[in-house]
């Protein structure tokens, strides 16, 4: 899958060297990845990491982790919070600040997700409810 990835990868430096010539140097920029397909022969949580990692060596402040959404045969296991494991991996192995998502749907389990990292991680992330 690693030759996928790196092709999809070339189409999204493009557009972000277009971004960063007229983005403000002193504001953060983010990038979005699937950190799954949620297929066989897709996109791996090595991957993801990967994917992660290079964004973040090339400049990238913050990467939104999501998942699926990418091949139509995908089979996404649904449920509470379950893209949080996925955003968790990619900021402890590629070490780039994340934004979780994936039906977090109360206060109470975006403010978990913020102290769980605050307080375990020693940085920041970005929850998105909805």
């Amino acid at each position: 899958m690693a030759v996928r990835w790196k092709t999809v990868c070339a189409s999204r430096w493009r557009s972000l060297k277009h971004c960063w010539v007229v983005w403000p140097k002193h504001k953060p920029m983010s990038e979005r990845i699937s950190a799954t397909d949620w297929a066989d022969g897709g996109i791996t949580g090595d991957d993801a990491v990967a994917i992660a990692r290079a964004f973040a060596e090339a400049g990238v402040d913050l990467v939104d982790v999501s998942t699926g959404q990418t091949v139509r045969d995908a089979q996404p296991i649904y449920g509470r919070m379950f893209q949080t494991p996925f955003s968790d991996r990619v900021r402890n192995e590629a070490g780039v600040a994340t934004m979780c998502v994936g039906n977090i749907t109360t206060a109470d389990q975006a403010n978990g997700r913020i102290w769980s990292t605050l307080l375990h991680h020693e940085g920041g992330g970005l929850v998105r409810r909805g």
